[in-house]
């Protein structure tokens, strides 16, 4: 039998991915739970609460994962800088992992990414940094050694494209064969997080962009 936590939180998964962070509705969601309002207090403190141990335990597998693969990664070249390849096959292979159940879309996690890249207000701010900041850092330390010769501001504005990309085609991953790709399979995960990889890793070994001419 699921307990009172575990299906607030199966509910919050299913109302935050429908209607974002201001549309969640406490009063709908613990009855779609089947449990009372009080119970949201007793176990998260407010619908705030809830809502970032939501995505906690979404995020932090992810992002364990990521930090394993890079450290192992970092252990097989002790010295001198890992490859771009190498870099974001640890930061793309475990969110693949979520991003389809049995070759099917896992729709309730590239929902939850669709509706988390449009959120508009503090909640977003306050997933990334409790959440993320600690990962993007790791992964910027290493690009850094991979690509010295961008500055740290140019390293993050790539880092936040290739972080960008890479959610919207996700969140857009159940779409792609009836889309401008009609007929890609999209069973294949790994092969499109491959060449995402392949088209963020090309972004990152652009040119410098010359001083007063960005806009150009």
């Amino acid at each position: 039998m699921i307990d009172t936590r575990e299906r607030l939180l199966q509910a919050a998964e299913q109302s935050y991915a429908r209607f974002g962070f201001e549309g969640t509705s406490l009063r709908a969601l613990t009855a779609a739970a089947g449990v009372n309002l009080a119970a949201v207090n007793y176990h998260f403190g407010s619908k705030r609460g809830l809502l970032m141990e939501m995505s906690r335990r979404i995020v932090d597998p992810i992002n364990r994962e990521r930090l394993e693969l890079l450290a192992h990664a970092r252990q097989e070249t002790p010295a001198g800088p890992l490859s771009l390849e190498v870099i974001f096959e640890a930061f793309m292979r475990p969110v693949a992992r979520y991003a389809s159940i049995d070759g099917k879309p896992n729709l309730i996690f590239l929902r939850l990414i669709g509706r988390f890249m449009a959120e508009s207000g503090d909640f977003y701010h306050e997933v990334v940094d409790t959440l993320f900041r600690d990962v993007a850092d790791a992964f910027l330390k290493e690009l850094g050694q991979t690509l010295p010769q961008l500055s740290p501001a140019e390293l993050r504005l790539r880092f936040h494209f290739a972080l960008s990309s890479m959610l919207g085609a996700l969140s857009q991953y159940h779409r792609i064969e009836r889309g401008l790709c009609a007929g890609f399979d999209i069973s294949d995960i790994t092969g499109l997080l491959d060449r995402l990889r392949d088209f963020i890793c090309a972004g990152f070994r652009g040119s410098v962009p010359v001083a007063g001419k960005e806009g150009a």
